[in-house]
């Protein structure tokens, strides 16, 4: 099997998006990468798994820092998961124009976001063309918004309520 089929296949299954921030307390610049592989990992202790691309421009910085959030996005922020994942003008490392708060860990977490998962960085481990990077989640927050942003067979969706 290669990886195109290997990625249809699992494409599959419905996924939620989220942008996972980090920033520079030295430098004050500040990046993120939308991700779709995302889980929470364990009760006791909080834990969260995410899993960063070693091509992405944010890896090393995002892999490397001792604080992350885990920005878990709205159906209604298509526009700035394409923003994150490099297909929409990119985002600067001030992050202007992207309307944000810092953390109690110090990254940056997004406004009008269904949830938020401050973390801070326990593991990364290699993981083929990715790292996996483990948080210990150490502030967690629900938004107004209820109405999470899916990715199914390679293209954004919803859920739809029964």
């Amino acid at each position: 099997m290669d990886s195109l089929e290997y990625r249809d296949i699992v494409g599959h299954f419905p996924t939620g998006v989220v942008v996972v921030t980090s920033a520079d307390e030295t430098t004050g610049a500040m990046h993120g990468v939308t991700v779709n592989a995302f889980t929470s990992l364990s009760l006791d202790p909080l834990l969260a798994l995410v899993c960063i691309s070693r091509e992405t421009q944010s890896h090393d910085f995002l892999t490397t820092r001792p604080a992350f959030a885990i920005n878990i996005l709205a159906r209604r922020q298509v526009a700035l998961a394409e923003r994150f994942a490099g297909r929409a003008p990119l985002v600067s490392a001030e992050f202007a124009g992207v309307p944000h708060t810092i953390g109690v860990g110090g990254a940056p977490k997004l406004d009008g976001c269904v949830a938020w998962l401050e973390c801070r960085r326990a593991a990364t481990y290699p993981g083929g063309d990715h790292t996996i990077l483990i948080g210990e989640v150490i502030g967690a927050e629900l938004g107004d918004d209820d109405d999470p942003l899916v990715f199914f067979t390679g293209d954004y969706t919803s859920l739809t309520w029964g």
